[in-house]
């Protein structure tokens, strides 16, 4: 009678672990290009570093901001900074998750691989925000009283979200969007 039990409660186990990974799976998958079949990320776009993204950014940020050129280019140096090391994290996360995804798709889990993988994630997203935080401040840092008025009052504009599918009101509650 106990080996009995015990068997039903690892067959109840083990029906939850695999609904928690179809479900898992189902979720990374709608957040990728599998059901995205003709979008592509803004990280993953190849004319990124190409003159129109700068000329975009000079017109929306630098340009309302009435930047000296000084502070213009120790702005647009900041920014590129920051582009650089956002992709290379952006790079370990996707990494980190295509293992995750491969840990979680093997027959037999290995839950301290999971559980090692996702602590990679939690850190490579706390760099990320770090490094979000860190860009703010410094351009905050080049910016006069006048000018961080502006740049307040754009950045409250650029992270309005509108109603609709797909769209919530308020921050997204899994990361924090860059604002360029």
């Amino acid at each position: 009678m106990k080996s009995n039990k015990s068997g039903r409660l690892w067959a109840i186990g083990l029906i939850i672990l695999i609904i928690v990974n179809i479900s898992a799976l189902v979720t990374i998958a709608a957040n990728t290009r599998f059901f995205k079949k003709g979008q592509i990320s803004r990280f993953e776009r190849p004319d990124f570093r190409g003159s129109r993204a700068r000329g975009d950014f000079e017109k929306r940020f630098i340009e309302p901001l009435n930047l000296t050129p000084e502070q213009s280019m120790h702005f647009t140096s900041i920014r590129e900074e920051n582009r650089t090391r956002m992709m290379g994290l952006y790079r370990k996360m996707s990494e980190s998750r295509d293992k995750l995804n491969k840990a979680l798709t093997e027959r037999q889990l290995d839950m301290e691989k999971i559980e090692g993988i996702n602590a990679e994630i939690i850190r490579t997203d706390a760099e990320i925000r770090q490094q979000i935080v860190n860009l703010n401040l410094g351009m905050r840092k080049i910016m006069d009283q006048d000018q961080l008025e502006i740049y307040l009052e754009m950045m409250k504009s650029h992270r309005l979200r509108g109603k609709g599918f797909g769209r919530r009101s308020g921050p997204p509650l899994n990361i924090i969007k860059p604002a360029f």
